[in-house]
């Protein structure tokens, strides 16, 4: 499959998403949006504050500061939910445009 293949190139991708701590978005055969992705860390990080001090994730999030992780998350979500649906070509798919995403953000391309 294709997805296996572009770890290395993921792996390499992951500044983004290393710079906060995200909550994981659950496997799911449930295709999402990017503005799906940010919405589930918010609902989890409210959840979370309540029982922690404040966090500046959240206003981040909703500043867009994490829109390039979201779409990162958002795409390698769908990839695996267009699979569980038995969808390979929208898998195909999703899989193409996150591997180019992230040959731009490794090539420096998107900042």
């Amino acid at each position: 499959m294709i997805f296996h293949r572009s770890i290395p190139m993921f792996l390499s991708a992951l500044g983004p998403l290393t710079a906060a701590s995200f909550p994981l978005v659950p496997a799911s055969a449930l295709v999402m949006t990017t503005a799906q992705v940010k919405g589930y860390w918010l609902q989890s990080l409210e959840r979370q504050r309540s029982r922690q001090q404040r966090d500046p994730l959240p206003e981040e999030i909703r500043e867009g500061r994490h829109d390039l992780a979201a779409q990162l998350v958002c795409l390698s979500h769908n990839v695996e939910a267009w699979a569980r649906q038995g969808n390979e070509e929208q898998a195909r798919q999703a899989a193409a445009d996150l591997l180019k995403l992230r040959q731009q953000v490794a090539t420096g391309e998107l900042a």
